[in-house]
C-alpha cells in the first residue's frame, strides 16, 4: 500500500510464501518479507526490508536464516540518481555483510 506520513510518501509491503519440495528437493521453504520505501524532501529516498526464510527439512526440524536490507538515495536535477545500500544476511549459519552503490543516469531516446 501507498500513504502519506509527515510529509512523506510511503509504498509498503508484506509478502508471505510457501514453496513445497524447494529447488526440487524434498524441503519445503516459508518465507515472510516486510519492507517499505519512503521518499521525502522532494529528492531523498530510503528503503528498508527484513525477509525471514524458515527450511522444513524432511526428516523433521527447521533452519532458519534471514536477511536485512537498507538503502537510501538521492535524485539529482539533472536526472543523476546516487544510491547507497547495506545487506545483512544469515544463511546455513554464515553471516554476510555486503555494502554496495548504485549511480544512474535517466534519459529518454
Amino acid at each position: 500500500g501507498t500513504f502519506a506520513l509527515d510529509g512523506m510518501d510511503v509504498n509498503a509491503m508484506a509478502e508471505g510464501a510457501f514453496i513445497r519440495n524447494a529447488e526440487g528437493t524434498f524441503e519445503d521453504l516459508s518465507y515472510v518479507t516486510l519492507g517499505g520505501t519512503a521518499y521525502f524532501a522532494e529528492s531523498w529516498n530510503i528503503a528498508l526490508s527484513a525477509t525471514f526464510r524458515t527450511t522444513h527439512l524432511p526428516g523433521g526440524g527447521n533452519a532458519n536464516d534471514h536477511r536485512f536490507q537498507a538503502t537510501t538515495g538521492y535524485e539529482f536535477k539533472s536526472g543523476v540518481t546516487f544510491d547507497l545500500g547495506y545487506r545483512y544476511s544469515r544463511e546455513d549459519s554464515a553471516n554476510d555483510h555486503v555494502l554496495g552503490f548504485q549511480m544512474v543516469y535517466t534519459f529518454s531516446l
